[in-house]
């Protein structure tokens, strides 16, 4: 203490003795506490991976049914915004054939009855009833990296067996 001034020494002795009056700071006493190796516990990430996959499997084949496309058919797409123009009737355009999809599963997202805009400089939709071969009856369909899709009813192929059946017995 020798090389401390006495005023000093008795500022920190002051400091140190408020410190211990008034207990610990509000920092101190939210700080966290470190966790033992105790707290922690081994997680199989490829078991709940697995489940994960499984639970969304589950809840995709509950409402709607897994399909196929037949390559080579014209899909379609529907025109974002179309049903802003004071209509509900969906516009859609024709994209080209469906190549490039066998073995890729689509899922079923309903039916859709839209106008066909293709080679129409302006769309006149009061001439709707005018033009009935370009009213479309097509399904929409969804994959990963794909998106929606619409494609005519001949374009799906049923892959599970109750509508395999359903199908036939329709035919």
């Amino acid at each position: 203490m020798a090389d401390i001034p006495d005023w000093e020494a008795k500022y920190w002795a002051n400091k140190q003795r408020e410190k211990l009056e008034r207990g610990p700071s509000p920092t101190q006493q939210h700080s966290p506490q470190r966790p033992s190796p105790s707290d922690f516990r081994d997680v199989d990430t490829s078991a709940l991976l697995q489940q994960r996959m499984m639970s969304g499997i589950t809840q995709g084949a509950a409402g709607q049914s897994s399909v196929l496309l037949r390559e080579g058919v014209t899909y379609y797409r529907q025109i974002q915004g179309g049903e802003g123009f004071g209509s509900t009737m969906p516009l859609v355009r024709s994209m080209g054939p469906v190549n490039g999809v066998g073995g890729k599963e689509f899922v079923v997202m309903g039916e859709v009855r839209g106008y066909c805009i293709d080679n129409l400089s302006n769309v006149d939709l009061s001439k709707v009833n005018d033009q009935p071969d370009r009213m479309l009856r097509l399904v929409k369909v969804r994959a990963p990296f794909v998106g929606d899709i619409l494609v005519e009813q001949s374009a799906v192929v049923y892959t599970s067996p109750a509508k395999q059946q359903q199908t036939l017995l329709k035919g």
